[in-house]
């Protein structure tokens, strides 16, 4: 009769990994949240530059109104980026932006496209790979 022999190694450290890896993923998807959160806050803040020819004097208070949280419940994590001030979607709002801020002024939805956005996925690539580096 034939034998057949399988050995399986390695569960030790599937078993450490099983009890310590999902912490660690969690910290990582926590860390890749803080960095994209201040990502988007440096992002959106940044005033464009005067115009050489206008009167107007930049106050900053639109820039300084951005305000980023971090939420943490047992099963999620979440960033927020927000700014209450009434007339900021009328300059940073792609939606409701005023035609003498368009194509001058970041807007919240380029934070979604190009490359805001893939500077934000790089920050979770990032946190996936040293999990799996954690776990090699």
């Amino acid at each position: 009769m034939t034998q057949i022999s399988i050995s399986i190694t390695g569960l030790t450290e599937l078993q450490n990994w099983a009890e310590r890896g999902p912490a660690r993923l969690r910290a990582e998807i926590e860390t890749a949240v803080a960095e994209a959160v201040f990502f988007g806050h440096e992002y959106i803040a940044l005033y464009p530059p005067v115009i050489p020819s206008s009167t107007y004097e930049q106050t900053g208070l639109l820039g300084k109104s951005w305000v980023s949280s971090i939420h943490r419940t047992s099963d999620s994590v979440q960033g927020l980026l927000g700014n209450d001030i009434y007339y900021g979607p009328y300059v940073q709002d792609a939606l409701h932006q005023a035609s003498v801020h368009r194509g001058r002024w970041r807007t919240v939805q380029g934070l979604t496209e190009g490359s805001p956005l893939e500077k934000i996925v790089s920050f979770f690539v990032d946190a996936v790979a040293r999990v799996v580096k954690a776990i090699e």
